[in-house]
């Protein structure tokens, strides 16, 4: 097992990756509202905030899914993504990285109650 961690600039992005996700089989999933360093220090230094100010550029917000998935889903998982994100490998869109996982305890909903 591993946990996914993808990381979307686009919020409305979200919930077509999740169906997406479901249809492949992956049942779960956490979404984390997130800003990154950049966005941050925009936010908080005075004159970069005027400048972005003035510039009409917004301050956006990124969301961060966080799936626990079998290695045999991770393909299906990351073609989902950059369907809708397009390639992770270009500028600012985004980023997908998984970490192994060793040990989870902790029960799933039941999505059939029939299941």
């Amino acid at each position: 097992m591993e946990v996914l961690f993808a990381i979307i600039p686009n919020e409305s992005l979200v919930e077509p990756i999740l169906e997406e996700f479901a249809a492949s089989g992956i049942r779960g999933a956490t979404i984390f509202e997130t800003a990154g360093m950049g966005q941050i220090i925009y936010d908080t230094i005075p004159l970069l905030a005027r400048l972005r100010e003035t510039s009409g550029t917004e301050t956006t917000h990124n969301r961060t899914i966080m799936s626990l998935i079998d290695e045999s889903q991770r393909d299906a998982a990351i073609r989902a993504i950059e369907g809708y994100c397009g390639d992770m490998t270009q500028p600012n869109s985004g980023l997908i990285f998984t970490v192994p996982v060793n040990f989870v305890r902790g029960s799933k909903k039941k999505l059939d109650p029939d299941a």
